[in-house]
């Protein structure tokens, strides 16, 4: 499940509605693509949004079926003394404020790593400033060297800041 898309939450959003609030609550991407505004803009079907959030959708392995996508929770609702398996009140609001928090979470992880931008510039900072120092220290204890000074303190004559 991604929300990294910006119109994730959106697509997800319309297509609980369409499933728990339609008198069919099983459809077809076609039939999706009718009652919502066209194709979903995150992804490439409404079934394969459905596909990428088991957690709200459920989408029917048979490829011979027209009617594939549902909400999970109709299948596992009790029945009514009708036989049928209808949403309790309120029940959507619970879904749509769950993908809401969902979706907030996975911002949240995404962007946690721009917290450690002020690190990782001073360790890159730090580490460029010991490179450059090492990289000094080499071309003073070359020149030493080459002048004839190998006696017992060689940094004697000349000092690196």
């Amino acid at each position: 499940m991604s929300y990294k898309n910006p119109d994730r939450l959106a697509d997800v959003l319309a297509l609980i509605q369409v499933l728990a609030l339609h008198a069919y609550r099983h459809r077809s991407d076609s039939g999706l693509t009718d009652d919502l505004p066209g194709e979903p803009t995150s992804s490439r079907s409404w079934e394969e949004l459905a596909r990428d959030h088991q957690d709200f959708f459920r989408v029917d392995p048979d490829p011979k079926k027209n009617l594939r996508v549902s909400l999970v929770a109709t299948h596992v609702l009790p029945k009514d003394k009708e036989g049928e398996r209808k949403l309790p009140p309120g029940f959507l609001t619970s879904l749509l404020q769950t993908a809401i928090t969902l979706n907030n979470i996975q911002v949240e992880r995404a962007n946690r790593w721009k917290s450690y931008l002020p690190v990782l510039a001073g360790i890159g900072g730090a580490t460029d400033a010991n490179v450059e120092h090492g990289y000094l220290k080499g071309v003073v204890i070359a020149r030493h060297h080459r002048h004839g000074c190998h006696g017992r303190y060689p940094y004697r004559h000349f000092s690196v800041t």
